[in-house]
């Protein structure tokens, strides 16, 4: 594979980026960067417009669903929705690789992408789980919604827990850092892009809200209050999506 000297830009999607990696296989060719028209940063290098082609897609995902296995096919897919940094060059970084060495590429602890794809996965699975904790919900006419602002896109990790767990509600979450919204309802889910913004709590919520603020203060004991020891179970960028 030759270095080009331009910048490889798509719609920002799953399917796009996957036409990117068919483009770099088809040309020979590892880009100077790959970037997305969502927060596209200025460059020296000239820009490659990368249309979006379902077939095209499609020949990749297969090639790495069927060929690749599922290590290197999580590590590609769950590392696309995390906040790495440069994330599509590395998951282009880690298929070359899996080129020669197949599903053993996820294996290649010391492959630089390999190593830094794995610990933001590993950073997003644990801020889902998390999350399933930490998310307060509010009661609108009969639906459970939620505003969180995580750094990785979660969602897709969140809807299956929460479909399962109150298959009987209707149940929004909100991601705001992403614009993204997740719904539950009868046991199905789904995410959309979408920005929302929730109506006030009511004179119920607020009500109940007061009550377990209260319940939450009296079970403490102040004596024994430790900040940095509550950081670490409940780290602090969270406390402002919680109630107490």
């Amino acid at each position: 594979m030759k270095q080009a000297s331009e910048v490889y830009r798509y719609d920002g999607g799953w399917q796009g980026f996957l036409c990117c990696v068919f483009t770099c296989f088809e040309r020979r060719e590892v880009p100077a960067d790959i970037q997305g028209d969502e927060g596209a940063q200025q460059s020296l290098y000239p820009v490659r417009r990368i249309a979006t082609d379902a077939s095209r897609a499609g020949r990749v995902e297969g090639w790495i669903r069927n060929t690749l296995g599922g290590e290197v096919r999580e590590l590609a897919c769950e590392g696309f929705l995390s906040s790495l940094p440069q994330r599509e060059m590395h998951i282009v970084r880690l298929l070359l690789l899996a080129r020669q060495l197949g599903p053993l590429a996820a294996s290649a602890h010391g492959d630089r992408s390999v190593s830094a794809l794995r610990a933001a996965v590993y950073s997003m699975h644990q801020e889902a789980h998390l999350l399933t904790g930490f998310i307060r919900f509010v009661e609108h006419q009969g639906v459970l919604t939620a505003t969180i602002s995580p750094k990785h896109q979660v969602l897709h990790r969140l809807g299956p827990h929460f479909s399962g767990r109150f298959p009987g509600e209707r149940i929004v979450i909100y991601d705001d850092t992403h614009e993204r919204v997740l719904w539950c309802q009868a046991g199905r889910w789904g995410i959309v892009r979408a920005s929302v913004r929730f109506p006030p709590p009511d004179g119920a919520e607020e009500q109940w809200r007061q009550l377990w603020k209260r319940f939450y203060r009296t079970i403490g004991i102040e004596g024994r209050e430790n900040p940095r020891c509550r950081m670490t179970h409940m780290p602090k960028r969270y406390w402002g999506m919680m109630t107490e």
